[in-house]
């Protein structure tokens, strides 16, 4: 497969390939930094039901019913190269080529799929671009795992990746879509057992995080609407959390001012690994910022081209 990411075009496409949603961003570039003309997502669930480490038919059919919508725009704005990655759910699934294939086939272009690790630089670099992050952590709870890097004392970023997130989260607490109190907590536990692994690896103690994903967006609105805070705080969890096993029985009731259609599912297995992540990690609060993975997949296009110039 060619290295995409030292190719050239003055307008560009990213495509993350998500395990719950897929994400574009269509991009000119003009004197190393980037002008976004369209951004949007779209939930395909690659990783639904992939317990049984195989994407199923009617996912990838899912997906690559979406791509081809995404040729159309990718199409109308004239672009000429699509770099696209593909996450957790092609990550893990035996099946992946079953969809790759196709799914080329359709963009014109190679898709690559991205190591954990990588996908937090990546979406490093696209919250650095947006914004100086200092030495505060970042996290992107995606489908099926969570990203977490920072950069601590001057020294490079640490990037991680845990193997958890909404999507396999909700497939793990929810096939059976009653809501109580005790499968709750049994899902905030489960939650903390994996991120207790990587603790020692992150100074968060009473610090302000930086979160920029959907289900942080989503939660983050429920807190506002509800007058439960304006960003994400542990007191705000525990409002959010009484609230939610109290006042819902199924989690087709899930229903808040400012929570997408598309995220209501979602949105318990969300609250869930963010609570755990505030209690391992003692996070005092998290922001959500509007840059992820397919800004960093342009940020980092944008550092390779500077560098072969000044070669």
């Amino acid at each position: 497969m060619p290295n995409y990411f030292m190719q050239t075009s003055q307008t560009i496409a990213s495509l993350d390939l998500g395990s719950n949603s897929f994400h574009l961003l269509i991009a000119d570039i003009e004197h190393n930094s980037f002008r976004p003309v369209y951004s949007n997502g779209w939930r395909t669930q690659l990783g639904l039901s992939l317990d049984s480490e195989r994407l199923t038919a009617a996912a990838i059919e899912r997906g690559l019913k979406c791509l081809k919508e995404l040729r159309l725009i990718l199409d109308k704005y004239h672009v000429t190269t699509v770099m696209a990655v593909g996450t957790a759910a092609l990550r893990n699934a035996k099946n992946s080529e079953d969809f790759i294939c196709p799914a080329e086939v359709i963009l014109g272009s190679s898709i690559k799929i991205i190591s954990g690790i990588d996908e937090a630089q990546l979406i490093y670099s696209g919250v650095t671009h947006l914004m100086p992050v200092d030495d505060r952590l970042v996290i992107d709870i995606g489908g099926a795992s969570t990203e977490l890097i920072q950069r601590q004392q001057g020294r490079p970023p640490q990037p991680y990746s845990l193997a958890i997130g909404c999507l396999s989260h909700c497939q793990e607490f929810y096939r059976q879509p009653d809501i109580d109190v005790g499968k709750f907590d049994r899902s905030i536990v489960a939650a903390r057992t994996k991120i207790k692994r990587v603790k020692p690896l992150f100074t968060t103690r009473q610090q302000a995080v930086v979160g920029c994903s959907g289900v942080i967006d989503a939660v983050q609105n429920v807190l506002a609407n509800n007058h439960w805070g304006t960003i994400i705080t542990f007191d705000g969890l525990k409002q959010a959390r009484q609230h939610a096993t109290a006042n819902f029985q199924h989690i087709d009731d899930v229903n808040y001012k400012g929570l997408k259609e598309d995220r209501r599912h979602l949105y318990l297995s969300g609250l869930a690994i963010i609570i755990a992540l505030f209690e391992e990690l003692e996070i005092a609060s998290i922001e959500h910022v509007s840059a992820a993975l397919k800004e960093g997949i342009i940020a980092r296009f944008i550092e390779q081209q500077s560098a072969g110039r000044s070669e």
